[in-house]
This record gives structure tokens, C-alpha cells and sequence, in this order.
């Protein structure tokens, strides 16, 4: 190529051609479509492992195709010394007022001067040193419990969890029993059998607790737990009333009599220690005896019978 005075112009190569702007191509929003689908199912399967090895982890749970984080307790303010002795004292305030209570409802229905009507607990006890009239109490509960001491010094009661005749594989929970804690000679009264005085036998067939004394007369001990008659012992040879025992700062003894196993099998009468003995006096009451020398740690049982019924 020359120029209009004849001389040849400078040419400069051809300019390379340029590619459109690729949201100007066709199919460039559907291909935008298909690559942040991708994106989003790599990054949900990426999720979707994390959360796996974080069940697996901490062992937390999932619920249908959720993952669901166990909810997170507020943390607690940490407490100042002055403000947990003052919790503690008052749970032990409540503490003891429940037991008071308990023990002055148990007095209640033991104490034939308070309690003469409705539900009665036998033995009944003499609460009251002022009283002279002893026509309804039992000469040989007020002796038993003027020579008796708490804890019992011939007698235990087991061990939860301890091995006996109704808990033989020493489960936690299970039955318990009466073991003596050392030898005692045959004939020795041990403890009298604490219940509710009934007319009738308990509505529960399966009840192993009631006792007949004779027709018309039942202890059941199902529901009495403890024998406060360890307590008035200690307040014998001193004027007292019921708030002082009920005050007293010791825990309360079991009732024993409840306690005493017997063999399922019904062997023989020689593999029964102890026996039944209802009070020959008139009274309500019924003693747990020995019937034969006994040794130290070895488990004492009773026969209570066919169907519960004791002979004077």
C-alpha cells in the first residue's frame, strides 16, 4: 500500500479478534445454574461428614435426617462460702423438722394415753413417768425395753446389698435381713414385732407382714419401718415428755421384728433358730425368741407359718 506521494505506509498486523463477554453467550445462565448446584452438593456432603464424625465423637444424637445438639445448661453463678453454708443449714433444718414430725406421728400412735382411739402401733409404750395406771400396757415390753440398748447388742440388721436368705445374689435394693452379732444362748428374747393393731386380715393377699395373734387380732409391721422404743429407753430413770425424744439427735432404729427372713422351702423345723411368741399377759404383743443357741454373723430365721397365725 502506498501513500498519495507514492511512498509505501507502514502496515501493523491484523488485531486478534476478541471473544464475547461470556454472559453474552447462549446457555450461560443455565451453566451458572448446574456449577452452583455442584458447589452446593459437594458443600452439603462435606457438612453432612463433619456432623457424622461429630455424633460419633461426642456421642450425640440425630434425629430423623436433623442433627439436633443437645440443649446447653445455663452455667451456674459460682456460689460464695457464706452462701452454701447458709443453703446447707437451711436443707438440714428441713431435714430435721421432717424427721420430727415423723417421729412424733410414730409417738402418736404408740402413746395409749394420747393416742387411744383410730390407728394404734403395738407395743404400746408408757411415755409419761406421771402415769400409774399400767392395766393396758405389757409388763414385759416396758422390762425388754429398760434392758435393751440401741444399737441392739445382740442383734444387725444387714447391709443393703448384703448377701442373706431373701436377696441371695446381694443385689442392690433387694431384701434384707437380721444377723446376730454374737453368740446367743436359746430362749433369749430379742425384739417384739412392731405393727398395726387390725380387727381384719390385710385386703393384700400378697402381704407378708400381718400376723394373727388370734381371731379378730392382726399386726401388720408393712408400713413401720422403725421402732422409737429405743428412744424412751434412754429417758427411763429420768422425768420426761414426748418432745425430749422427739428432739433427740440420733437416727432412728429399725424395727427388727419385720426383718427376720424365713425359708421358702419350708424344710424341716430344726433350719428355723427363732420363733413367735405372743404375750401370755393379755396383751397385744408379740416377741421374737430364740429357740436355740445362735452363733455370731449367722443369719436368724423365724417360721411364720402357713398363714400367719401365732400361738400363744
Amino acid at each position: 500500500m502506498t501513500s498519495t506521494s507514492g511512498e509505501p505506509m507502514l502496515t501493523l498486523p491484523e488485531e486478534e479478534k476478541r471473544e464475547p463477554p461470556a454472559h453474552t453467550l447462549p446457555g450461560y445462565r443455565k451453566r451458572q445454574q448446574m456449577d452452583y448446584e455442584a458447589r452446593r452438593q459437594v458443600r452439603a456432603r462435606e457438612e453432612e461428614e463433619a456432623l457424622e464424625k461429630r455424633i460419633v465423637e461426642y456421642g450425640l444424637i440425630r434425629h430423623s435426617s436433623k442433627f439436633v445438639e443437645p440443649e446447653k445448661k445455663p452455667s451456674r453463678k459460682r456460689q460464695s462460702a457464706g452462701s452454701r453454708k447458709k443453703q446447707q443449714a437451711k436443707r438440714w433444718a428441713k431435714h430435721i423438722q421432717k424427721t420430727k414430725d415423723l417421729r412424733s406421728e410414730s409417738f402418736k400412735m404408740r402413746d395409749p394415753t394420747f393416742h387411744p382411739t383410730g390407728e394404734v402401733v403395738s407395743p404400746q409404750i408408757k411415755f409419761h413417768s406421771t402415769l400409774t395406771n399400767y392395766e393396758h400396757l405389757s409388763s414385759l415390753v416396758t422390762a425388754f425395753y429398760e434392758c435393751s440398748s440401741w444399737p441392739h447388742r445382740d442383734i444387725r440388721l444387714s447391709e443393703d446389698g448384703e448377701v442373706n436368705v431373701s436377696n441371695p445374689t446381694g443385689k442392690k435394693g433387694g431384701g434384707r435381713g437380721v444377723f446376730a452379732v454374737r453368740d446367743i444362748p436359746s430362749g433369749t428374747t430379742l425384739c417384739p414385732y412392731v405393727g398395726v393393731v387390725q380387727k381384719k386380715r390385710c385386703q393384700d393377699e400378697a402381704c407378708d407382714y400381718c400376723l394373727m395373734l388370734r381371731p379378730g387380732l392382726y399386726l401388720c409391721a408393712r408400713n413401720i419401718l422403725y421402732d422409737e422404743g429405743y428412744f424412751a429407753a434412754c429417758h427411763v430413770d429420768t422425768p420426761f415428755c414426748r418432745k425430749e425424744v422427739v428432739n433427740e439427735e440420733r437416727p432412728m432404729p429399725p424395727n427388727y421384728g419385720r426383718y427376720f427372713n424365713t425359708l421358702a422351702g419350708r424344710p424341716g423345723a430344726e433350719a428355723f433358730n427363732c420363733e413367735l411368741q405372743a404375750s401370755r399377759d393379755g396383751q397385744n404383743v408379740c416377741f421374737l425368741e430364740t429357740r436355740c443357741a445362735v452363733s455370731a454373723g449367722e443369719e436368724l430365721l423365724v417360721d411364720y407359718g402357713s398363714d400367719f397365725v401365732i400361738m400363744p
